[in-house]
């Protein structure tokens, strides 16, 4: 073999070396990007966040971290399919890249959660970028088949007040979010009394799964009267004691017996209760009541709950079945359940009752409501009483059956049966 045999070989095989090289290169470098992005939406993973994250910390700079989640999503799939969803997922990962500059980084935890890195200079300025997200993220995605509005929630927070790692920060922008969709806000900053109220959550619902397993709630019973101010019912209303925490509210552990699915077991266990108690007493006294019983409306989302009460119900027997929604014109109490709910009553707020001797709003409200029920033919209970001015004005606008600490408070019953009327005199 020449020479410039010999130097064409040698040429051939570094050529085919060089190709062989630029294409592992190349190889590798898809392997590291599709390592740290989202195969779905094309924006970051939880892999490249971190990586973000470490090397924002190294530079010491301040930065916000923005945990995003869409609402409204879980029923996406469930009702237009998976292919749908995703595409959904994609047109909000497109939004918020619209919506952040080119330095700022977007990834997707997983399922319908977001995160944003922004780089910002003061508290001022944070506050300014959480409202301007919340505002586009408010705004329609734009489909193929339709334009889809779903709104974000959207906790966060600073480096370094916050945080000083990838978990503290993450950590701290998820207990924003968790207040943020809590209070029904659109956002949320953190704040150190999070991390207390985070705290007693897990403790409340910790000690809640043992109440509920135990048997250590209880019930009372208040009064619902009519314009006579005759009692025609109960309330049945669930109480909790517990050695470590002490009297925790309804409005307190209801809640998060609702978001860490403890909601069936409580559910079953106040109706369980409630109808026993009730019972025993009704049999005592020798009268006919009726029996109200709070549901929660995820109560009607859980498999087999429907034939868990119409079990329980059927025990009844001749004590009519009626439907009210409670607290009307608040939380998931609205006019649009009037069309799809078989309801036989509407219960005020009491919070539309605090304000109606000196709050022109609240009158209006509270007006407003006795005519819907009048035109649904419903009937209307005023929960919250606690003044006789509120039962004479509530009087006056139309309301008859009544219900509040005016005509009694909450309490257990004493089953003692009424003496036997003797009609025929004593010697």
């Amino acid at each position: 073999m020449n020479y410039q045999q010999t130097l064409g070989s040698f040429l051939t095989l570094f050529i085919m070396f060089r190709i062989i090289a630029v294409a592992e290169a190349k190889r590798l470098k898809e392997l590291m990007y599709l390592s740290r992005h989202d195969e779905l939406t094309g924006v970051g993973n939880r892999s490249g966040l971190s990586a973000s994250i470490d090397s924002l910390l190294r530079r010491k700079q301040r930065f916000m971290v923005a945990v995003i989640n869409m609402d409204h999503f879980r029923g996406v799939n469930d009702r237009f399919g998976q292919e749908y969803g995703d595409q959904v997922l994609c047109a909000f990962a497109r939004r918020l890249l619209s919506v952040v500059d080119e330095k700022d980084v977007v990834a997707r935890l997983g399922a319908d959660e977001f995160v944003l890195l922004i780089k910002a200079v003061n508290l001022q300025a944070i506050e300014s970028h959480a409202r301007q997200l919340s505002h586009q993220l408010d705004k329609p995605l734009e489909l193929e088949q339709f334009p889809l509005q779903l709104g974000a929630s959207i906790g966060v927070a600073v480096y370094p007040r916050d945080g000083d790692s990838v978990n503290t920060l993450l950590r701290s922008a998820h207990l924003a979010l968790y207040q943020a969709k809590k209070s029904r806000n659109d956002w949320c900053l953190y704040r150190e009394e999070l991390e207390l109220a985070y705290i007693r959550r897990v403790q409340i619902e910790q000690r809640l799964r043992q109440a509920l397993s135990l048997g250590q709630l209880s019930m009372v019973f208040q009064p619902q009267v009519d314009c006579a101010k005759a009692v025609y019912g109960y309330e049945a209303l669930v109480r909790w004691y517990d050695e470590e925490l002490g009297h925790v509210g309804p409005d307190e552990f209801v809640g998060i017996a609702e978001s860490s699915g403890l909601m069936p077991a409580l559910g079953r266990f106040v109706m369980e209760t409630s109808i026993r108690e009730f019972s025993e007493f009704v049999g005592a006294q020798g009268e006919m009541w009726k029996l109200a019983v709070n549901i929660s409306v995820l109560q009607f989302l859980q498999p087999g709950f429907a034939n868990d009460v119409l079990v329980i119900l059927n025990e009844l027997r001749k004590q009519g079945v009626r439907v009210s929604m409670d607290d009307f014109g608040t939380g998931y109490s609205s006019l649009s359940l009037l069309r799809t709910l078989p309801l036989d009553e509407l219960k005020i707020d009491k919070s539309f009752i605090d304000g109606l001797l000196d709050d022109h709003k609240a009158q209006k409200m509270v007006a407003s409501i006795i005519s819907i029920a009048r035109s649904h033919q419903l009937e209307l209970v005023a929960e919250g009483v606690e003044t006789q001015g509120q039962y004479l004005a509530l009087m006056a606008m139309g309301c008859t059956l009544f219900q509040g600490y005016y005509f009694g408070r909450p309490a257990a019953f004493t089953v003692e049966p009424k003496p036997p009327i003797n009609n025929v005199p004593s010697d």
